[in-house]
């Protein structure tokens, strides 16, 4: 969508009608049914002009902020050359949107840009390096203990060790659903299992969420109890339930980012009691992108009502899933199905990562779907058809390429792939995330590898 603005202030107050207008334009639909976010296609325009103003990278950013703004002589009036020597030569656009971002170097930089997404304005009050009482806190990733690899297996089988190994993985997953007055003896045993084979576990402990809902407060504390005992039995990481922020695993009516954080403060602090050293990662919501009441809410605003809460306290690691893309994870812009930030690989971990204050992300979930060697996503997962197209070359190149991004960025702290080797092929097509294929080879072991330095 353009919008083409007048040049005389004089109809300044139309301009001010296409302002309230505006939420009407974030919440659009593309012709195909697709989301189109604007302010994050203006955002991806304002960065790319920032770099080739000022050089470096800002694929990723500490974090980015956005305002609708008029401005007295026009968008060029934070330009000191403009205001100082000739306020007139001004270009006579009054109205649009004002971005601050700050890089992970710690620089902060402003630019503007009009509605029609055709005039960028670069504000030479910036870039400012900010000092230590108002910068936002440095990636604390390396000091953590660095970048590292895993993948969420199935079973463990000689086939999936091998794959781990052979892409360079140092880290496996299990899921485990836990239930009110079981013991811990086999969760225990996934542990063990892991630790035989030479590898470090991370487990993605589910509860149950009628059992929950029914007896909220001494839930909790049962939960907690659960997994500090997991803890005590040498858990290397523990993710405190998965996707909280949907129905399917949380009660609906308790939906709510504050609510989450009550179960990771208890965890976190029975966890740590009983060994300090198991990395407590917060259960990754699922990148839905927007909120419906009483069945999801929006990642992002389930993340920044963890952080309002003061979830930061109590995690070691903000988990975060990405399992849908299409195009490289490189590219900012791009995807056929719209603009919205969860179709973006760095899209996508930005909103993990900017409401934590430098709290590093470990991503427990991230995959690309290719139904090379299955039959048809259209006709058995129509749900995810959307990555019909793509090959398993590219399924191998983005799954290396994402490792890259994220050992670059400073901010990821783990990064578990999607998966290693599960065979289930249906309405849910886990198989076609496997780096292990239908016919036992393994493309995306060498990218992996690779990307890891191997």
């Amino acid at each position: 969508m353009s919008i083409g603005f007048l040049k005389t202030r004089s109809l300044l107050p139309l301009v001010m009608i296409l302002l309230i207008l505006q939420p009407v334009w974030l919440n659009a639909q593309e012709d195909d049914g697709g989301f189109v976010d604007y302010v994050r296609l203006a955002f991806n325009i304002v960065r790319e002009h920032l770099e080739g103003e000022h050089g470096g990278s800002l694929d990723y950013v500490k974090s980015w902020q956005w305002k609708e703004t008029s401005w007295q002589y026009g968008i060029d009036d934070c330009v000191s050359a403009v205001i100082n020597d000739d306020p007139g030569s001004a270009r006579p656009i009054f109205i649009g949107w004002e971005f601050n971002i700050t890089s992970l170097t710690n620089v902060r930089m402003r630019a503007r840009i009009s509605y029609s997404m055709e005039e960028v304005a670069i504000c030479d009050d910036a870039p400012v390096v900010l000092d230590s009482e108002t910068a936002v806190a440095a990636p604390v990733a390396t000091a953590a203990g660095g970048f590292e690899l895993g993948g969420h297996i199935a079973e463990f089988s000689d086939r999936a060790i091998g794959a781990a190994r052979n892409a360079g993985m140092t880290w496996l997953k299990k899921q485990y659903r836990y239930q009110v007055g079981e013991g811990t003896g086999n969760a225990l045993g996934l542990i063990q299992a892991a630790k035989a084979n030479g590898f470090k576990i991370k487990l993605s402990v589910i509860g149950n969420k009628n059992e929950l809902s029914s007896s909220f407060d001494s839930y909790i504390q049962s939960y907690a109890n659960f997994v500090g005992e997991l803890a005590a039995g040498g858990a290397d990481a523990i993710e405190v339930w998965n996707e909280p922020n949907l129905d399917r695993e949380w009660p609906g009516h308790l939906l709510n980012g504050a609510n989450y954080t009550r179960l990771l403060q208890a965890s976190y602090q029975t966890i740590k009691n009983r060994n300090g050293a198991t990395l407590v990662v917060s259960g990754a919501p699922s990148p839905v992108g927007h909120t419906e009441p009483g069945r999801y809410i929006d990642d992002s605003e389930f993340f920044r009502q963890m952080a309002a809460a003061g979830a930061n306290q109590y995690m070691d690691c903000v988990g975060s899933h990405y399992n849908e893309g299409i195009i490289s994870p490189n590219q900012q812009s791009g995807d056929p199905r719209g603009g919205h930030p969860t179709r973006y690989f760095g899209g996508n971990l930005n909103r993990a990562y900017a409401p934590f204050g430098g709290t590093p992300v470990c991503i427990t979930e991230l995959g690309y779907l290719s139904p090379d060697g299955y039959p048809s996503l259209a006709s058995t997962a129509p749900s995810f058809a959307w990555a019909q197209d793509t090959s398993i070359a590219e399924h191998a190149q983005w799954l290396g390429e994402a490792v890259q991004a994220s050992r670059a960025s400073g901010i990821v702290r783990l990064l578990f792939i999607w998966n290693v080797d599960f065979t289930h092929y249906s309405a849910d097509p886990q198989a076609g995330y496997a780096i292990l294929r239908s016919d036992g080879s393994c493309p995306a072991c060498a990218t992996l590898r690779a990307a890891m330095g191997g």
